[in-house]
């Protein structure tokens, strides 16, 4: 077999083993890593141009085609963004996992005192990040969604105002809950915060999709405004995909956002695990991916304005 014929067949087998997330939960984690098999379908493509023949060239266009056609669809679920220039009701939010005590206090201080943020989730929260947290933001009221310092807990700020939890814990013995919370900073929404398990496919049973389904359950009483937090997914995921097209949410990240936020150490190559999305009465400012604080995941951060 010619090194052209090779090269498309083993893209194309990644490709096709890749779609099959619905039916198995160990070939979803493929999903994830839709940009990057599309970068390998381009360079075969590349490669099999010169020397290949026109039936290898159509097959590696085809396969391009195959791993392109998520991402174009990722676009009609992502928040249009509102022109204009930035208001005083605007919230600011903002969502990061702090990985543990690899966080640089100082870096990840800055970011608090430049975003200025009206609502926090943070996730892996340690002691003493907890405490500069709170000392950054000293105009907060904080609450804890699940144990303090637990490994899927979140701790939720809002300025001002004192969050109003309702905490679900769909996988009790493990540990796995979800807040939905009131937040009226400045204008007032419904958020669910989230640190989701890991897509972890060898698992008898996937924590993440269950975790999805009773969120997407209960977003047709409490009707979230906002998302937000580690979901631990990409938005190639069809437990993502999911979770927006039962919820009506979309994502706050302009067009198929390139950027990831894990890992933090190597920007453009890894995986957009963090999100933040929104519902039909919040409009997107602005949305960014912050700097490396020192974790390895990246914060997120969106300027919204939400509508009566």
């Amino acid at each position: 077999m010619s090194s052209a014929r090779l090269a498309v067949l083993a893209t194309a087998v990644l490709t096709f083993l890749s779609f099959c997330g619905p039916f198995s939960d160990t070939l979803e984690l493929l999903s994830h890593w839709r940009i990057q098999i599309l970068g390998l379908a381009i360079l075969s493509g590349v490669f099999v141009a010169w020397r290949g023949t026109r039936k290898i060239q159509l097959a590696a266009l085809a396969v391009c085609l195959l791993n392109a056609w998520p991402l174009a669809q990722h676009l009609s679920r992502s928040a249009p963004p509102a022109s204009g220039s930035p208001e005083p009701t605007d919230i600011t939010v903002l969502a990061a996992n702090l990985h543990g005590d690899h966080v640089e206090a100082l870096s990840f201080g800055a970011l608090l005192d430049e975003t200025k943020p009206d609502i926090v989730v943070l996730t892996e929260v340690t002691k003493a990040a907890e405490t500069l947290i709170r000392s950054r933001l000293p105009g907060h009221r904080f609450a804890w969604s699940g144990d303090p310092h637990r490994l899927f807990s979140a701790l939720i700020g809002i300025r001002g105002h004192k969050p109003e939890l309702a905490v679900r814990d769909t996988l009790p013995e493990h540990n796995l809950p979800w807040a939905s919370f009131h937040a009226c900073p400045k204008a007032c929404a419904t958020v669910v915060a989230v640190h989701s398990p890991h897509p972890d496919g060898l698992s008898p049973f996937n924590a993440q999709s269950l975790q999805f389904s009773d969120i997407a359950v209960e977003a047709d009483t409490i009707r979230p405004d906002i998302l937000l937090g580690d979901l631990n997914t990409t938005p190639w995921s069809p437990h993502y995909v999911r979770l927006l097209d039962r919820t009506g949410l979309k994502d706050a990240a302009p067009g198929i956002g390139w950027v990831n936020t894990w890992l933090s150490a190597l920007p453009g190559l890894g995986l957009r695990l963090d999100h933040i999305l929104v519902g039909p009465k919040v409009v997107v400012r602005a949305y960014r991916v912050g700097p490396n604080i020192g974790s390895d995941h990246r914060p997120v951060i969106a300027r919204l304005v939400v509508t009566e």
